[in-house]
């Protein structure tokens, strides 16, 4: 059974690319290859929080960004740095 691909597309059907930050945490999921209800799990929050991230609408508190570097091993600065504009560092 081949698992579904993950749509990391906003409404208009578009990539989410003009947020790096929503980009960022839809490329984690895709990359886990599971669903937003998995993933809201796997990183403590709800469903609905997981779209609102990914559309842009959202942006991730300090302690979700350090969860989401831990959980994708990707560095902390991807998930942090548009949401408050500096470097990190």
């Amino acid at each position: 059974m081949q698992a579904k691909e993950i749509n990391c597309q906003d409404d208009e059907n578009q990539p989410v690319r003009r947020d790096p930050v929503a980009a960022a945490i839809c490329n984690v999921r895709a990359e886990l290859k599971i669903n937003q209800a998995s993933f809201a799990a796997l990183i403590g929050v709800k469903q609905p929080m997981v779209a609102q991230l990914e559309k842009g609408r959202r942006k991730p508190s300090p302690s979700l960004a350090y969860r989401l570097a831990q959980i994708s091993g990707k560095p902390l600065e991807i998930f942090v740095e548009a949401h408050y504009g500096t470097q990190i560092g």
